[in-house]
């Protein structure tokens, strides 16, 4: 019985460490397919990274004021917010797990170029947004985001990685793609893509 128990305790570490490579193994190979996707603008490969039932959300800059929206419909084009803008110059590489690279408008570049997590930091891009437009914009309580839906989006956002890919080319960043993945149901999900960073319009 004794050699049983300490058979147990000895695997119980082993399993952690072989579920913990997988989730890893697992969101390179999403990173992978969804960055190579964006580039020969494939929706059908984006498709199956969106969940059924949280669906895929943008933050765009429309004039002054950040706003997001749900797509109901993603498609490759330059609607907002409907549609997802392709990345053609990006290319895959390893994923670089450190700080974010920032982004210039004044010498429109990026600080460094590549593909960026980083696993310590939780964003709250769009948890901000909700917030900033109950501050700044939504003056009337019925026009206000609900606390709710908002604490919603700070618990995807605890679940989730920002990835940065960017490159360095000729004008802006427009076409460089910052992506939200969440993990769920033992597998990684694309739920957040952000199209601000790099908006130096406002």
């Amino acid at each position: 019985m004794k050699t049983l128990f300490f058979i147990i305790l000895c695997a119980l570490p082993f399993s952690a460490v072989f579920s913990q490579n997988a989730k890893q193994q697992s969101f390179e190979t999403a990173v992978k397919e969804i960055v190579t996707a964006f580039k020969t603008k494939n929706i059908k490969t984006v498709k199956k990274y969106i969940d059924a039932q949280m669906g895929l959300y943008t933050i765009y800059r429309p004039g002054v004021f950040d706003q997001y929206g749900k797509m109901e419909k993603p498609e490759f084009g330059e609607g907002m917010p409907n549609a997802v803008l392709s990345a053609r110059h990006i290319v895959y590489t390893a994923i670089q797990y450190r700080k974010l690279p920032s982004y210039s408008c004044d010498a429109d570049k990026w600080a460094r170029y590549g593909i960026f997590c980083d696993t310590v930091k939780i964003s709250n891009a769009l948890s901000d947004v909700c917030k900033s437009l109950n501050k700044f914009l939504y003056e009337e309580a019925d026009q206000k985001i609900p606390a709710k839906e908002i604490n919603k989006y700070i618990q995807w956002e605890k679940q989730s990685r920002r990835v940065v890919c960017c490159k360095k080319i000729t004008g802006d960043g427009s076409e460089d793609l910052i992506i939200h993945l969440i993990w769920k149901n033992n597998r990684w999900y694309l739920w957040l893509i952000d199209k601000v960073l790099t908006d130096c319009s406002a």
